[in-house]
């Protein structure tokens, strides 16, 4: 990838070749029981490393993502050192002989594995690592997010800051914004530009009353896409703000000597979703330029956000299914405090019901990206990658899930018991499924995951389970192709 300004054309087509043309689907058939994917350079894992390979990044975001889409395959990953000059073929050997880790990468002969920790918290941040507020330019400044963040810099003292936006927004858009403008002594310019289209950009840029102190990336293109259906044009299409556009405003937009940039990633870079690979992959890329810029002397960092309570990106079945891995909606304004405090280096800001969480990744292989963090926390923490270690814990308001209420609890010893078990599940399932029990006529002999059950619901189905009949559900039983009348003999 070239200077800011520059569009990642090899790069797109690199990952076009092998997601669009699927070159990796391969693997998949027949279904293998693990399914290895090997990057160079693609994680930054030691002081040394280089700035990571943005192919390599971005394949593997996509690929985790794939893994909720293939829940009865265990998908793992192996980043090997950038500069050795070294067989790798050992450091593979080393790799497939450990247990339990999804994400293991190769220095210098040493196996490393992936973590997310906390952060230390209640330190002071230095005014290095304050932002300059006397400008800020916010793309995807009309969004809802990033109207989040123009009313929080608004309310920190910024003198003046520029909302670029493709549609300049509603007509509610503007009634927040003439309101945003009437509590503080902030000058806010919505501009109409897109940022894809370099002329226009340009065009833009020479109108700037003065140079940039702040930039803030905040477009989102998302599209619930499943890693098997990515097009080219999907692809163009979701990278052409988010990334291309980023490093056109880059280029384009005077600024000042030392202007601070910040992009807004997104936590399925590290943790995946399911239909996210393109979402997930062109948050990771973020990543990578974010230390591009880095090693050219720019102050910039990128912060993988968790669930807003605001509505992003996600429609509410997006967002219910992210509710339902653990993941807690966080207030905009305590989100904002804690992640624009300290931009020293790249983050996470998430809250979490972390057990609930890892009892989802764990479906998935993954969980040992958990391990360092402690269940039994005072409140939904938040976490980094394990270098560096940085992030805090907002304030977070949990929100309850309706359900549908469960049968009454039966004697799973008792007479008929195995009928009782098996209607039971039958009806949980369809509840889980949004089915009509009483429409449910389900062959004991076909599985369950035939009828399209998936990792998240087979998780929801369990609660109910539990509650009902006091027992746990085999849910890797299920994932790997039980049928109902296997899961009964499983329960005993």
């Amino acid at each position: 990838m070239g200077p800011a300004g520059t569009k990642p054309d090899g790069a797109l087509d690199h990952l076009a070749d092998i997601l669009v043309d699927g070159r990796w689907r391969g693997g998949l058939d027949p279904v293998p029981e693990q399914f290895w994917w090997v990057t160079v350079g693609g994680e930054r894992v030691v002081d040394a490393d280089p700035t990571p390979d943005l192919v390599h990044a971005a394949l593997t975001s996509a690929l985790r993502c794939a893994a909720a889409d293939h829940p009865s395959v265990r998908f793992r990953h192996l980043d090997l050192d950038p500069v050795s000059e070294g067989d790798p073929g050992a450091d593979v050997v080393a790799a497939v002989h450990v247990a339990d880790e999804a994400e293991l990468a190769v220095r210098d002969g040493s196996l490393y594995v992936k973590r997310l920790e906390q952060a230390e918290s209640g330190g002071d941040v230095g005014p290095e690592s304050a932002p300059d507020l006397t400008h800020v330019l916010i793309t995807g400044g009309t969004g809802k997010l990033g109207l989040e963040f123009a009313d929080h810099l608004a309310a920190s003292g910024a003198g003046r800051i520029t909302l670029v936006s493709r549609s300049g927004g509603p007509p509610d858009v503007a009634r927040r914004i003439e309101a945003l403008r009437r509590r503080h002594d902030t000058v806010v310019d919505v501009v109409r530009c897109d940022i894809g289209d370099e002329a226009a950009l340009a065009d833009f840029a020479a109108t700037l009353p003065e140079p940039v102190s702040l930039m803030l990336h905040a477009a989102v293109n998302y599209v619930a896409t499943p890693a098997d259906d990515i097009t080219r044009t999907d692809l163009d299409e979701a990278l052409r703000a988010k990334v291309t556009g980023l490093r056109s405003v880059l280029a384009a937009i005077p600024t000042t000597d030392d202007v601070r940039v910040l992009l807004c990633s997104s936590l399925s870079a590290t943790l995946g979703g399911r239909d996210q690979a393109l979402y997930a992959l062109g948050n990771r890329m973020l990543d990578v330029v974010a230390a591009e810029l880095r090693s050219d002397g720019t102050r910039a960092a990128s912060i993988q956000w968790g669930l807003w309570r605001v509505q992003g990106p996600l429609d509410d079945a997006g967002v219910a299914r992210v509710q339902g891995a653990g993941v807690v909606p966080m207030t905009p304004s305590s989100a904002l405090t804690v992640g624009l405090s300290d931009l020293s280096a790249d983050s996470i800001v998430l809250s979490a019901d972390f057990a609930e969480l890892r009892d989802v990744l764990a479906l998935l292989g993954s969980h040992r990206l958990l391990a360092d963090i402690p269940d039994d926390v005072a409140a939904p923490p938040t976490a980094a990658p394990a270098a560096p270690a940085r992030a805090a814990e907002p304030t977070v308001v949990h929100d309850e899930i309706a359900r549908t209420e469960p049968a009454e609890p039966v004697d799973p010893t008792g007479p008929g018991a195995t009928a009782s078990v098996a209607d039971l599940l039958r009806s949980e399932l369809a509840l889980t499924m949004g089915l009509d029990p009483a429409q449910v006529d389900l062959d004991p002999d076909l599985p369950l995951v035939a009828l399209g059950l998936d990792s998240l619901q087979a998780l929801d189905l369990r609660k109910r389970v539990k509650t009902v009949l006091d027992q746990d559900l085999p849910i890797e039983a299920i994932l790997g192709g039980a049928t109902l009348r296997e899961v009964v003999e499983l329960m005993g």
